[in-house]
């Protein structure tokens, strides 16, 4: 798992962030899904939530990673970072920022 991962991981665990992972497909949001669950420690009582297209990892401390295709969005999220796959025509990330406006970070990084 890359560190970027590891990283956003430790900051929905710790920090009680919530963070969006946005890869350019469905395919690669379950690969990057199925990657992180693995890695998630077993002391961390992570619920851990495998439903198709609702792929997330939830912490006691309110913090979560959810995992969205490009195409799904993140309408009605309400979200601290937002990891978004610059690639993939016919994908929209039109109004990313409604979803960190009301954050303490706020911040769109683009992969």
């Amino acid at each position: 798992m890359s560190s970027r991962w590891r990283s956003a991981l430790s900051q929905a665990m710790i920090e009680d962030l919530k963070i969006a992972i946005m890869p350019g497909s469905a395919k690669a949001a379950t690969e990057m899904f199925q990657e992180m669950r693995d890695y998630v420690p077993p002391a961390a009582d992570a619920h851990i939530v495998s439903t198709n297209g609702a792929q997330r990892v939830e912490f006691p401390t309110g913090g979560r990673v959810i995992f969205i295709s490009g195409r799904q969005g993140v309408r009605g999220y309400a979200l601290d970072k937002i990891y978004a796959s610059i690639a993939g025509p016919g994908h929209s990330y039109v109004n990313l920022e409604p979803a960190i406006v009301t954050s303490r970070v706020g911040e769109v990084i683009y992969i």
